[in-house]
């Protein structure tokens, strides 16, 4: 007994506070020693479990006050006159990259733009924040020849998606609500075979080119899906997805979309 609790602090330096342990050890009292060792085995536990609430209660009070200074600081002049040039100089930064891209074009930060090299975009360009603008030229080992072609005049608010491994085409004076979806493929083919490989990793296909023609206004949350051809001067409903063509002049709606009014001239 007398080894057991002795060769527990063997090849330690013992700190002050021990020193109580090294008195009792010195009287070969075992029965002492033991009981003594048991105590400061239960005061050791009870201090870390004390330290751990201390230590959670602190990372608690600690965030609240880091929160709060955050949220001042981001009202200062020097915060919003920092993060105005950042996000001016990341669109200006990109704007050389693109294949084309006309005067007066503005995006809002936060966006996501691949492979700009493919992208052309005619005059008075603008999005609203969370533009999210792919050009796939590789994915899961194959290639692909993307073309993103974006007439003048065309306006996008928040939240707006366009993916392309082939060609998508925007017409001019063309304008989009928030959420919306637009591409030219579908990961794999919609078939049995498809269905060996997990979504994520079925090479990218494409049904055929999106054009959206001039002037269409496409409402909240649409999804425009590959193969798609939108005739000039149409109005997409809100919420609609749209897995046909559709000539111009119609108002299409629902789920999937179809011509419910046609417009004349």
């Amino acid at each position: 007994m007398f080894a057991k609790a002795q060769g527990k602090y063997d090849g330690y330096v013992m700190p002050g506070y021990l020193e109580p342990i090294i008195n009792i050890l010195k009287t070969n009292d075992v029965g002492t020693v033991y009981m003594y060792c048991l105590w400061y085995d239960d005061e050791i536990e009870i201090k870390a479990t004390e330290a751990k609430i201390w230590w959670s209660k602190f990372n608690i009070q600690m965030t609240r006050i880091i929160s709060a200074l955050l949220k001042r600081f981001a009202k200062t002049k020097f915060f919003t006159e920092t993060m105005c040039f950042y996000k001016v100089s990341q669109w200006d930064l990109l704007k050389g990259s693109f294949k084309a891209i006309g005067s007066s074009c503005s995006v809002d930060y936060p966006f996501i733009i691949r492979n700009p090299q493919y992208i052309s975009m005619g005059n008075n360009f603008s999005s609203l924040y969370n533009l999210r603008i792919e050009a796939w030229d590789q994915y899961a080992g194959a290639s692909f020849l993307p073309e993103i072609i974006i007439g003048d005049n065309v306006c996008l608010n928040t939240d707006v998606h366009i993916a392309c491994i082939y060609k998508v085409v925007i017409g001019n004076g063309v304008l989009m609500a928030s959420r919306i979806y637009i591409s030219d493929h579908s990961h794999g083919e919609i078939n049995r075979e498809a269905l060996i490989l997990p979504p994520l990793q079925r090479h990218l296909f494409s049904k055929g080119p999106v054009i959206i023609e001039d002037n269409v206004w496409i409402g909240e949350g649409v999804c425009i899906m590959p193969g798609v051809t939108i005739g000039r001067n149409s109005i997409i409903g809100a919420n609609s997805v749209v897995t046909k063509s559709v000539p111009g002049n119609s108002v299409i709606a629902g789920i999937p979309a179809r011509v419910i009014k046609t417009l004349a001239d």
